[in-house]
């Protein structure tokens, strides 16, 4: 099959019948054509983090072997304020006071602790987020480090809940 787009030389001859003169002439008039290249076929970029974390919570709040779960937000900033006195002060204020805390934390339907830590596809938990799942799972609770969502879908349908637990 003929492609349908022209070489520079195609092109040239093209315009040198259309204006009625020889192809060198032309040629040496026209600046070569530059022909659109194919756009470049691009991977995705993996999802973000806080993607991942918003579509585990949606699947913990419809799955019947979860009670409860939120999202734990942790964190410090630099706050400033001014005294009675007039004069200003900075403090350092921290959202949570347990390093590593997972991203999601919760409960199941038989009352056992529930934390993901969730993570972009390719990224990696930090020594605190390690040891906080650790001591969940010394603790008797499930702990997941995620990094999709099918992660935590498959860690929660092996779990062995009694049906008498189970949300309706």
């Amino acid at each position: 099959m003929a492609s349908a787009r022209w070489t520079p030389e195609e092109y040239a001859a093209f315009r040198a019948r259309k204006l009625g003169t020889t192809y060198k002439e032309v040629a040496a008039k026209t600046q070569p054509v530059r022909l659109p290249t194919e756009p470049k076929k691009t991977k995705a970029p993996p999802p973000r983090e806080a993607e991942t974390v918003k579509a585990v919570l949606q699947l913990l709040t419809a799955h019947p072997k979860v009670a409860l779960a939120w999202r734990q937000n942790s964190g410090a900033v630099q706050s400033s304020y001014t005294r009675k006195d007039g004069s200003s002060r900075s403090r350092f204020v921290r959202f949570n006071a347990c390093d590593g805390i997972s991203d999601i934390c919760g409960f199941l339907t038989d009352g056992r602790f529930l934390a993901i830590e969730c993570k972009r596809i390719g990224g990696k938990a930090t020594e605190a987020q390690l040891s906080f799942l650790a001591a969940v799972r010394h603790a008797g609770g499930i702990a997941v480090l995620a990094f999709d969502v099918s992660d935590v879908s498959a860690i929660l349908s092996a779990l062995d809940i009694p049906e008498k637990h189970l949300k309706p």
